[in-house]
């Protein structure tokens, strides 16, 4: 079963989506910003938003708030019961990375505002909470907890995924 990573904006115009998409979308002008990363397995959707922390829920429910903007497939074909141990069981009922967050939007502000490049470690960071591109990291091996939506599209989209 194919794993895909789905990036995308709030439908509704949530003003969380929008500054995210607003402010990360600086980072990379050529493409269409977005504001989130879902990982969608099957028929089901894995995440971590603001005020529900790590969830699972029917795609056809998620899509209702969420417009896809970029969609990529996980390079390898992995099980969906591999992804739901490697992700959402070892995650399942985890809160918000809120000081996570609030870090990386403090360290962008100083990239828009006065040209600081963003870090490669997030200092505020919880191993125990997830933002949303964190979610991804046991899939990838990768460390995102200083990376935006949009710089993993830009990432992908240079790799050709």
């Amino acid at each position: 079963m194919k794993i895909e990573y789905l990036f995308t904006k709030s439908r509704h115009g949530k003003m969380g989506s929008r500054v995210i998409a607003w402010g990360t979308g600086k980072l990379h002008k050529e493409l269409k910003p977005c504001s989130h990363l879902a990982l969608k397995v099957g028929f089901m959707i894995i995440e971590s938003t603001l005020t529900t922390g790590v969830r699972v829920l029917p795609y056809s429910q998620w899509i209702k708030d969420n417009e896809v903007i970029y969609a990529f497939q996980c390079a390898e074909d992995r099980k969906a019961r591999d992804v739901f141990e490697e992700t959402f069981r070892s995650s399942w009922g985890k809160k918000y990375d809120y000081w996570g967050i609030a870090f990386f939007i403090w360290r962008m502000l100083g990239f828009i505002i006065l040209k600081r490049p963003l870090p490669r470690i997030n200092r505020w960071q919880s191993k125990k909470r997830y933002f949303c591109v964190e979610m991804v990291e046991r899939i990838t091996g990768e460390k995102y907890a200083m990376t935006s939506p949009i710089q993993l599209v830009a990432k992908w989209k240079k790799q050709g995924m």
